[in-house]
């Protein structure tokens, strides 16, 4: 009984598994990149969020501020009258 005996792989053959090797790398550095740009990205959306929430609540002790000056204001002339 003969054994059966691989035959190696063509040129071709060879050719098509290097430039899939070669696309495969390409696409695990450019994945790599993306998951770089989505760290920085999330940082930069957290640090939006954090100075945002600072001017929301800067805002409203502003709002609060004015609306206690001028209940002063009508309280001066109303005992100035």
């Amino acid at each position: 009984m003969l054994r059966r005996v691989s035959t190696p792989p063509s040129d071709s053959i060879v050719s098509e598994l290097q430039a899939m090797r070669t696309s495969i790398d390409a696409l695990s550095e450019r994945l790599g990149e993306l998951a770089a740009d989505n760290r920085q990205l999330r940082e930069e959306l957290e640090q939006s969020q954090t100075a945002r929430t600072e001017l929301v609540a800067q805002a409203e002790h502003l709002i609060h501020q004015l609306a206690a000056a001028r209940m002063e204001v009508r309280t001066l002339k109303g005992a100035a009258s």
